[in-house]
């Protein structure tokens, strides 16, 4: 009885869930739609349990029209996915042809748990496969789009997995073994549906346009843009102007503290901005004052690497070498 109550509930809720898709106000209602339809026929099956036995045909069962819908889950998924990445559906009508032949099938022949069965799990199992490659092939996405797709694929093939093997144990007259495949696609049912309101509450901007946020974020990264880009002025600023190279004791906590930024940051930002570390950079500038006062013969080298910032005379030329290819008295003969 509590199990029939709790399958209640999970129907209920699911109704209510396609519908609050599909009726949301900044909804993407062309992309959740296939999910809609996904959801209300998940919601239909789990009504009438697969007790679909006789044909139509000499028959006034209404319930057992909906065999030949299991045929649509996997091209409802497919659809939902192209949706989600913006992919041009082709020969739309072609995911419809298995659907289509059972359709006929059922309404003259009635609903075999062998024939069908067989037919969706392989139908399944190629959509599935197809789906994982067209996500893996999307690598640039946001990877909750690749989760979220991933997740309800798999998941809902393995729920059908089990309760398909818990038709073919009863079919073999295994019962206590069908009992217990069941009762596991029941507890998989809801964990799928207990992923899913996680998915639906913990990232809405799968499902509907969530402006705000995205307007929030646009400006806050604008904001982050021109303050970065401003301490970068103030940086090479202080470089050129106030020549602070000059100061061998110069290193990244010194820097950091005069730009107001964190160490790592700096060095994060100096990396993206000028496309060197801090090192290269100061080395750049201590070179190219040191090139200028190699031109007064007055002054001999080890004046030159102490007003530019270097302790050794190694470390002036190994820098300037790297730079000019050059020691600085070699450099100095071709002025």
């Amino acid at each position: 009885m509590a199990a029939i109550v709790v399958q209640s509930i999970l129907i209920f809720l699911t109704v209510m869930i396609a519908i609050l898709l599909y009726a949301l106000p900044s909804g993407r209602k062309k992309q959740n739609l296939p999910l809609c339809f996904f959801l209300l026929l998940t919601a239909l099956h789990s009504l009438t349990d697969l007790t679909i036995d006789s044909p139509l045909f000499g028959s006034a069962k209404i319930h057992l029209v909906v065999g030949p819908f299991i045929f649509l889950y996997a091209p409802l998924l497919y659809f939902h996915y192209c949706r989600l990445f913006d992919v041009e559906i082709k020969k739309v009508e072609s995911h419809f042809a298995i659907f289509g032949i059972f359709l006929v099938y059922h309404l003259l022949w009635g609903f075999s748990h062998t024939i069908f069965f067989a037919v969706f799990s392989m139908q399944y199992l190629y959509y599935s496969i197809w789906i994982g490659r067209l996500v893996k092939i999307r690598q640039k996405e946001k990877p909750i789009k690749r989760i979220w797709i991933l997740f309800i694929t798999y998941s809902f093939g393995l729920v059908w997995l089990f309760a398909i093997s818990a038709n073919v144990f009863s079919q073999l007259n295994y019962e206590p073994l069908a009992s217990w495949t069941e009762l596991i696609a029941y507890i998989s049912a809801v964990i799928l549906f207990c992923g899913f309101i996680y998915f639906t509450m913990s990232q809405p901007s799968l499902f509907m346009q969530v402006r705000v946020a995205v307007s929030n974020q646009i400006r806050y990264e604008e904001s982050t843009d021109r303050r970065v880009k401003k301490q970068m002025l103030t940086l090479t600023e202080l470089l050129t102007k106030e020549k602070i190279f000059s100061d061998p004791e110069l290193n990244r906590e010194i820097l950091a503290q005069k730009l107001g930024m964190d160490v790592q940051q700096l060095s994060k930002e100096i990396n993206q901005h000028f496309k060197m570390n801090l090192s290269e950079l100061i080395n750049q500038y201590r070179i190219s004052e040191a090139k200028i006062l190699l031109q007064n013969q007055e002054l001999n080298i080890k004046e030159i690497y102490y007003k530019t910032g270097f302790q050794s005379r190694s470390a002036f030329n190994n820098a300037f070498k790297k730079q000019t290819e050059k020691t600085p008295s070699e450099y100095r003969k071709t002025l």
